[in-house]
């Protein structure tokens, strides 16, 4: 909403409104059989709009003048997979194949559901979580990554041992600090 002044932009559009919450944090409702039942927070803006809205009509056109893009509300994503050579990828989630494609140099696996998935390829792997369209690059030599060491622990019928640990250390800790303090006294 703006309202024209003599002194330049008005309403919600000049500088007097536009850092305050009810301009910053406008709700946006999705509901449909391919929204997901999710709540979003980030910084998104009218010109998202029309990239979603496609998006969840499954119109994949790139929009050439649109500034916009997804916002992740759509209950399935596409990875793109770049290996820049002819090669093989498997997409996998936990030690499940999901799928695996061979022949080409880049690849698109539609309609994969939230979550964290590994794709492999020859000695290369890269774990991703995806949460809305992506696209990974393996054919830059990458290190390997803490995060793949670590994946197993955000997989979830995992996460209860992590969080169980988390809480027996932070007592741990706490409790000795609890004997520290009176020791000294």
């Amino acid at each position: 909403m703006s309202f024209p002044s003599n002194k330049g932009k008005g309403g919600h559009s000049s500088s007097k409104y536009s850092g305050q919450p009810e301009s910053l944090s406008v709700p946006a409702v999705f509901m449909g059989p391919e929204v997901d039942d999710i709540v979003i927070s980030g910084h998104w803006s009218q010109v998202d709009l029309a990239p979603t809205l496609l998006d969840l009509l499954s119109i994949r056109s790139a929009l050439p003048l649109s500034e916009g893009r997804a916002i992740p509300v759509s209950k399935h994503s596409d990875l793109t997979v770049d290996l820049g050579r002819v090669g093989e990828v498997e997409v996998r989630t936990g030690s499940d194949l999901v799928a695996r494609a061979t022949g080409d140099s880049r690849y698109i696996f539609r309609n994969l559901e939230r979550g964290t998935y590994s794709v492999e390829s020859g000695d290369k792997m890269a774990l991703v979580h995806l949460s809305g369209d992506q696209t990974i690059d393996l054919s830059k030599r990458q290190p390997t990554s803490p995060l793949y060491l670590t994946s197993s622990i955000f997989e979830p019928e995992k996460r209860k041992y992590v969080a169980a640990f988390l809480i027996v250390a932070v007592n741990g800790v706490g409790s000795l600090l609890i004997y520290r303090i009176i020791r000294r006294r």
